[in-house]
């Protein structure tokens, strides 16, 4: 979400985000980084059988690396979290984190009222989720991650990554003069997101991401 820079969606620890990707209009969708683009095409049938047929043909491909997350230091609002990458093929790789926040509260301009599909409701579209919070990459503005450089099959690298929650129960809904935004996250309705992109022809696009349920929540190896 990156329309409205006085929007408590607004990514200011992502900043830069929509220039990184392209993106030039809204709504834009944008699949594994760099495999897949759209904008409102239309009606919400042809909308979703886009995605549908994308998403079908992502998870078709075998993952080119594993991914493993150990998340520390719940009892705080330092999220440390220990990634491990195994390549399954050779490559070029990088690994990077998200912290995401769910359940955030913003009026959407264009509701869909009067046309919305079975069983919603127009209120529905003001709750977001998966609101991107951190974006952790370097530089910051690749936002495919970190780079871990030509792995072989096999080989295995870790990384460690370090995130603050800005929870501050006395900020709440209080005004940042100097970014205009609201400070305060919910810790309860953030998740991490970790994943490793593979060099292709595209650039770097996003191969295996795994999301936890909760911040204290750790993730074995996974190749889907």
């Amino acid at each position: 979400h990156t329309y409205n820079p006085t929007s408590e969606l607004y990514p200011y620890e992502a900043l830069g985000i929509e220039t990184s990707f392209g993106v030039s209009g809204h709504p834009t969708l944008i699949g594994d980084m760099r495999r897949f683009r759209t904008g409102n095409v239309g009606s919400w049938e042809l909308n979703k059988k886009n995605i549908t047929n994308y998403v079908s043909a992502s998870l078709a491909e075998g993952a080119k690396a594993g991914l493993s997350v150990t998340v520390g230091g719940s009892e705080s609002n330092t999220v440390i979290a220990r990634v491990t990458v195994k390549a399954a093929e050779n490559g070029n790789f990088r690994v990077g984190a998200w912290l995401v926040e769910d359940n955030i509260y913003g009026v959407q301009t264009n509701n869909m009222s009067g046309a919305l599909p079975e069983g919603m409701e127009p209120g529905d579209f003001n709750y977001h989720n998966n609101v991107v919070r951190i974006a952790d990459s370097e530089p910051a503005s690749r936002y495919e991650g970190h780079n871990l450089g030509y792995l072989n099959a096999g080989e295995k690298v870790d990384k460690v990554f370090i995130m603050e929650i800005k929870e501050d129960p006395a900020e709440a809904g209080k005004e940042n003069k100097d970014m205009n935004h609201k400070l305060h996250w919910v810790k309860e309705n953030c998740r991490l997101v970790v994943f490793v992109s593979y060099e292709g022809k595209e650039g770097y696009y996003v191969t295996n991401v795994i999301s936890n349920t909760a911040l204290t929540e750790s993730v074995a190896f996974d190749y889907k």
